[in-house]
């Protein structure tokens, strides 16, 4: 199958727009299309979906101080993001990734 690619690089560190950046990747990406989405995130703690932020970090110091409480769509732990670390996001339909031939 032949497929597209694209990559896509986050101008703004807001991560409510860069998850929802990804998030519509997710849910409106063409199934011949393989996309890299570059980010950066300012002062954030990211959640999973099913995660208590009171329970992960001091959401309350984190406001204070300017940072910002996110969640993602998907599971996984509580990560801490800041403009020192490069995210990505890789979206490709399963007919179009196969990690044997990576």
């Amino acid at each position: 199958m032949k497929h597209t690619t694209q990559l896509i690089i986050g101008n703004q560190y807001n991560p409510h727009l860069n998850l929802a950046v990804e998030s519509s990747l997710l849910n409106d990406g063409d199934n011949n299309s393989v996309t890299m989405f570059l980010w950066k995130n300012q002062q954030t703690v990211v959640y999973g979906y099913n995660q208590n932020p009171f329970a992960e970090c001091n959401v309350k110091l984190l406001l204070d101080e300017g940072g910002y409480a996110a969640r993602r769509r998907t599971g996984g732990g509580a990560v801490y993001h800041d403009l020192g670390n490069l995210n990505f996001s890789f979206v490709a339909h399963k007919d179009n990734y196969d990690v044997r031939n990576s």
